[in-house]
């Protein structure tokens, strides 16, 4: 088509310059026949246009070639594309669009590259609309046509088909359709038409559910239970959210969902799942006669069955299927066979198992727990046991109470147990009877106040029953009897205690004694001091211990060089970490001089009730600690002549001291003459006063840490001369110190020279 209207251009073009060429040359003719006119002046004539002034609409298309008379709903887009002589695309080309049927709009100018789009869409009417686009390009003046070119196309418009058919989508979902509480998903419905295809843009679909859930806005907003959405594509599109109601429950109704369009409809079941459990309810039931019965009692040889059911719910009470719980119990057993079991829940969210008591009674702690054990709920489930088949008390060991209104402990309770054959506790209230058994009981010692001769009456409350015993004012065993007797009288059940003591009276001034630690016990302090653990006993008037925690005050009262840590009590710990009844521990310190010195402690335990001092008064040796010594012999030799009669004699010196080196005085020695020879007396000498008359080989240290014994020997213990040459003999002499059982030993000499010793 181009081509021919290229080649009528042409030809138009030539015809019209040989028609121009010939007017001129008539022109010329007339002038030059008549002299008296001038010729005339004529216009120069126009040169062809350029091709790139020229214009033609090269296509032309309608997409779709068919719409709808739906009043505007359906369109279709025309595009004409426009382009010069040389091939080119022409943009801002002005492109005239007219209809003959419907609506267009009619000036649109062309883009880059050269295409012009327009929108034509009905009125109303039907029929077969002729479109035509016309384009003309001008001068720059604007006022002479250059070029123009023009061409049309058909568009049909018909009746709106109806929809026939909608298919519903749910995104991101696949069959069985199964949702979370709360969970939002994309509903598509895609509907079409009686020719199959799908419906125009804005065609309205309406959506609609059922309780279970609603619909909601791209905010999240809950819209409600219906929703109407036009169509784009093909497709209409809205958000549904599942709600809070879980829809497994046994006969519960299905969430459903519906989208309709005219008379054409879709519908969806989707099951609604609950969330994660959040809530644990614990329940236990009896079954009576095929009945469950919700109870938290029963009896340990009851025939009823016993279920524990735990129902689990999320945030917003549904109930959970299909989770396991894990029941555990501290008495009686699961299934005949475990003290925990798994159950899965069940439709209801429920889990059950059946719980056998056995022979146990008591309070059945059981548990539940689910959702890794983030849920958990006990519940106590009472197993009673009524028929009495023996008494026990709970304190199997020794009762100990003072002595009344010493400060001590006065009372105790006493508990007794009533149990059925299988060691179970009774839980009916049951009398029973408790009564001091011995004739001659400590004075005033009674029962919950009543005289020694009464029995006291008791109800028993849970298993068991429970007496004060009260002492009074005398120490000594109690026997406490208690007993039962059954309704008919047929039946006697009893039990004794035998071990409950009365004792610790208050302190008496004859029953405290202070004591020292004994030998080397001390702790070095330096400076010649030591540190020794001493102490008192604290007994009451039937010397027995007195109450732990009793006060002692210790003083010395007739030293000023030494010092006692003063507070204790009674059951305190000693050095090694003990405590001994009836005795407070405390420390000297002294300095070593005073080894072997005798203080007196003062232990003070306050005043009697009338204001007497209660105190004891005790003389103490102070111990020795690290014991040194050391022997010597003066003169170490005795020399005889050859006919001497006369005894000869040597003084021993014994040194002692202390660890620190303190000078040791009044420490016991004994001296020994191994070899012979026997003790004299000697004015150096402090003798050990509880020695027998003329035992001058026991003495005692002076001040200055020596004793010195004198030991003398006969000329006959010196062995004679042998062709005139003397000959020597040692005698040993032995000290002990007799506490550390220290030895020490030296040697004496004696030498028998022929003639007269060398003196």
């Amino acid at each position: 088509m181009k081509k021919k209207r290229r080649s009528k251009m042409k030809k138009y073009s030539s015809l019209m310059s040989i028609l121009t060429l010939l007017l001129i040359i008539l022109v010329s003719f007339s002038a030059s026949c008549d002299k008296r006119n001038p010729p005339p002046i004529l216009a120069p004539v126009p040169l062809p246009p350029s091709t790139s002034q020229e214009r033609y609409i090269t296509r032309m298309t309608a997409n779709p070639d068919i719409i709808y008379a739906d009043y505007n709903i359906t369109y279709s887009i025309v595009s004409a594309e426009i382009k010069d002589g040389e091939g080119f695309g022409v943009p801002n080309q002005i492109v005239k669009f007219k209809t003959n049927l419907g609506r267009i709009i009619s000036d649109v100018p062309t883009d880059s590259s050269g295409v012009a789009k327009t929108t034509f869409y009905d009125d109303g009417d039907i029929g077969i609309a002729t479109i035509s686009a016309i384009v003309r390009n001008y001068d720059a003046s604007g006022d002479t046509l250059i070029w123009q070119d023009s061409t049309a196309i058909n568009v049909e418009i018909k009746e709106i088909p109806p929809v026939e058919n909608v298919v519903l989508r749910l995104k991101d979902l696949a069959p069985p359709y199964t949702m979370s509480i709360m969970q939002v998903i994309t509903v598509i419905a895609i509907p079409t038409n009686a020719e199959g295809q799908e419906v125009p843009n804005n065609t309205l679909v309406t959506f609609s559910c059922n309780d279970k859930g609603y619909f909601v806005d791209s905010g999240g907003n809950e819209i409600g239970t219906s929703a109407v959405v036009g169509t784009y594509n093909g497709r209409a599109t809205v958000k549904y959210n599942s709600g809070t109601h879980a829809t497994t429950m046994p006969g519960e109704e299905q969430a459903i969902i519906t989208a309709t369009v005219g008379g054409a409809f879709a519908t969806q079941e989707i099951i609604i799942e609950p969330g994660n459990p959040t809530n644990i309810r614990l329940r236990s039931y009896v079954q009576v006669d095929n009945e469950l019965i919700e109870a938290d009692t029963s009896s340990v040889n009851s025939p009823n069955w016993i279920f524990i059911k735990a129902q689990l719910t999320d945030s917003y009470h549904n109930a959970c299927p299909y989770q396991p719980v894990t029941f555990s119990t501290d008495i009686g057993s699961f299934l005949n066979t475990t003290q925990t079991v798994t159950q899965n829940t069940q439709l209801d969210g429920i889990a059950s198992v059946r719980f056998t008591p056995g022979l146990s009674a008591g309070a059945a702690s059981i548990q539940a727990s689910a959702n890794n054990d983030t849920l958990k709920a006990v519940t106590i489930f009472m197993i009673n046991s009524s028929e009495l088949y023996s008494l026990d008390f709970t304190q199997s060991s020794q009762i100990n109470l003072n002595v009344a209104n010493t400060g001590g402990v006065e009372s105790a309770i006493l508990r007794v147990k009533l149990r059925d054959i299988n060691g179970n506790l009774i839980d009916v209230p049951q009398k029973v009877y408790f009564k001091i058994a011995n004739i001659n009981a400590p004075a005033g010692a009674n029962i919950n106040g009543y005289p020694q001769q009464d029995s006291v009456e008791v109800i028993s409350n849970g298993g068991e029953a429970q007496v004060s015993v009260n002492s009074g004012t005398e120490s000594g065993i109690v026997k406490i009897k208690v007993s039962w007797v059954s309704e008919n009288g047929n039946r006697y059940i009893y039990a004794l205690k035998t071990n409950i003591v009365i004792h610790s009276g208050p302190p008496v001034p004859g029953g405290i004694i202070s004591f020292v630690s004994g030998f080397d016990s001390g702790q070095e302090l330096g400076g010649g001091l030591w540190r020794v653990q001493c102490g008192a006993i604290v007994k009451d008037i039937y010397n027995n211990p007195v109450d732990w925690g009793t006060t002692v005050w210790f003083s010395i009262v007739d030293n000023e060089n030494c010092e006692i840590e003063a507070s204790a009590r009674v059951g305190n710990q000693n050095a090694e970490g003990d405590s001994t009844a009836g005795v407070a521990y405390t420390y000297v310190t002294y300095d070593g001089t005073l080894t072997y010195h005798t203080i007196t402690i003062r232990a003070n335990c306050g005043d009697d009730p009338y204001g007497v001092p209660i105190f004891g008064d005790t003389p103490c040796v102070l111990p020795l600690n690290g014991p040194e010594a050391n022997i010597e012999a003066q003169p170490p030799v005795l020399m005889y002549d050859l006919n001497q009669t006369s005894y000869e004699f040597s003084d021993i010196y014994f040194y002692l001291t202390d660890a620190q080196g303190c000078q040791i005085s009044n420490a016991k020695v004994i001296f020994l003459g191994l070899d012979g020879g026997h003790f004299i007396y000697s004015t150096n000498a402090i003798y050990d006063p509880d020695s027998l008359p003329n035992e001058y080989w026991r003495l005692l240290t002076n001040q200055n840490g020596y004793a010195i014994a004198r030991i003398a020997f006969s000329p006959a213990e010196a062995p004679p001369p042998v062709e005139e040459i003397p000959q020597p003999v040692p005698m040993r002499v032995r000290a002990t110190l007799l506490e550390a059982l220290l030895n020490r030993e030296t040697v004496v000499t004696l030498i028998k020279f022929p003639g007269t010793a060398p003196w």
